[in-house]
């Protein structure tokens, strides 16, 4: 794995703040496992032949994790929590996309996949995610 996706991934999983409630930390770190295997696929120029396993792999964790984490907000009363569902469904119809891509015939979908993760890790885990842990945290969700 190249340097600069190993510090990615070192700095990630430096700003993830624990919550505690292993689900919802167990996922966080699961996250980062599933765009490590993509990056890993894509260095090795053997994305394209697994992607379809990745894209199961992708799905079923994220429809855990939302779920699970959805659960908590609503529980807790957190004051963002719509706005949060709305982040979570826009990423899943980004993944369809790709997969519809992929499905059409563009080959050259993984690089694009790889940056969106990124992305979303930086924007919602990190950021959003991380405001939600504080206020799961302030309100001592167990």
């Amino acid at each position: 794995m190249n340097a600069i996706i190993k510090e990615k991934i070192a700095h990630w999983k430096n700003k993830i703040k624990k919550t505690g409630i292993q689900s919802i930390d167990k996922h966080h770190l699961k996250f980062i496992d599933l765009y490590e295997h993509f990056s890993m696929m894509q260095e090795k120029k053997s994305c394209v032949e697994e992607i379809t396993s990745l894209f199961y792999k992708l799905s079923f964790h994220v429809e855990n994790y939302f779920l699970e984490e959805e659960i908590y907000l609503k529980q807790y009363n957190y004051p963002k929590l719509q706005e949060h569902q709305e982040a979570h469904n826009a990423f899943i119809q980004r993944i369809l996309y790709f997969q519809r891509e992929y499905q059409a015939g563009n080959t050259d979908i993984c690089f694009p996949i790889i940056e969106y993760l990124e992305e979303w890790f930086d924007e919602h885990i990190i950021q959003s995610d991380n405001e939600a842990v504080d206020f799961l945290l302030q309100h001592d969700a167990k």
